[in-house]
């Protein structure tokens, strides 16, 4: 096992550059990817065969890196300020975003909000929307001793976002597969987390 681990890490050390690296990462010889879907099955079958070193492995790291960052290179470099200020105008503007990106998802211009670092913070954007609304709700119909449901003008959103979570495990669930999902114990966290959402309505 030592010599197979230590085989995959050289091949790694063979490539000149991270263009090669990422040619090897992409190999899809061995995974399946009709039922699972990544963009890097090297990788994928690296993190389930525990090989470390291959993970671990500067010129992956590189590639990761890249990867994650996508167009928004300058992200690691801004101070924190910036990237507060950042996460704040993407909360106002986060609707207009959604909108464009369910509509008009194959312009070039919104290419760059599909790597996973604009992705995160689109995440985190709509989070900090939810608990927002859901802070307006509580202050809003604090005093209301009437029953029925409060009338806020918040209550959509929290059931958007609640419904966008849903589908969003759902589709995580589909892309990873039933053995890859349930392996991973932190993913019956969103499976717990939607039912006691749903529960709530």
């Amino acid at each position: 096992m030592d010599q197979v681990r230590g085989f995959t890490v050289e091949l790694l050390n063979q490539c000149r550059n991270t263009a090669e690296v990422e040619m090897l990462l992409k190999l899809p010889q061995g995974f399946n990817l009709q039922s699972q879907k990544t963009n890097y099955p090297r990788l994928q079958l690296a993190l389930d065969y525990k090989q470390k070193e291959f993970v671990a492995n500067s010129l992956v790291q590189q590639v990761l890196t890249g990867h994650w960052l996508g167009e928004f290179r300058s992200w690691p470099r801004r101070s924190l300020i910036r990237k507060i200020l950042h996460v704040f105008f993407r909360v106002i503007l986060l609707p207009f975003i959604c909108i464009l990106l369910l509509v008009t998802p194959w312009l070039k211009q919104l290419g760059k909000y599909h790597s996973p670092l604009n992705r995160f913070l689109l995440s985190l954007a709509s989070y900090l929307l939810f608990l927002t609304s859901v802070f307006m709700i509580n202050i809003l119909d604090k005093g209301r001793f009437g029953k029925g449901a409060p009338g806020t003008g918040f209550e959509g959103v929290v059931v958007v976002f609640v419904f966008g979570h849903i589908w969003s495990t759902i589709r995580q669930f589909w892309v990873e597969g039933y053995q890859r999902f349930f392996r991973a114990p932190w993913n019956l966290y969103p499976w717990a987390r939607w039912r006691f959402k749903l529960g709530t309505f």
